[in-house]
């Protein structure tokens, strides 16, 4: 995962719009606030990929039946036919599911619920030393 941005709006800070300076997310709540943010941004990326690829697995997928079509009608001998039409079943299959897929992922009762993610800031699964010498010689990680 990027390191947040843990910029804060001017009204969140307590300043005129009109003026602005940058402000940083410094306290817990407002560390988890830029934390389900970027949590929500991740879900909503991952699912557009999934979508993604299944449009174009499905593209695959037709042509490949059309080819088991054609295998079929040309009718070499029975046991092509029969290995053509299981062929066919199976991409029917296979297009059933990606169809499935793009409609569960689509379905607006299917959305991000912060209470069940994944990925969090690593300062929130563990808390930095707040002594002076603790990361003497590492680079700086987290948000300070």
């Amino acid at each position: 995962m990027l390191a947040p941005d843990t910029r804060v709006g001017p009204k969140q800070c307590g300043l005129d719009p009109n003026r602005w300076r940058r402000c940083e997310a410094i306290g817990a709540k407002e560390i988890e606030q830029v934390s389900v943010i970027l949590a929500r941004q991740e879900f909503n990326r991952k699912r557009e990929l999934k979508v993604r690829q299944s449009m174009q697995e499905l593209d695959y997928i037709k042509k490949a039946r059309i080819n088991a079509k054609l295998r079929a009608a040309m009718n070499y001998s029975k046991n092509d036919v029969a290995a053509s039409k299981l062929q066919e079943r199976r991409w029917q299959a296979r297009e059933d599911h990606a169809l499935a897929v793009i409609a569960s992922e689509l379905d607006p009762t299917h959305g991000f619920d912060p209470t069940k993610r994944t990925t969090y800031l690593e300062i929130e699964v563990r808390p930095q030393s707040t002594s002076p010498l603790a990361h003497v010689g590492q680079k700086p990680t987290g948000i300070h």
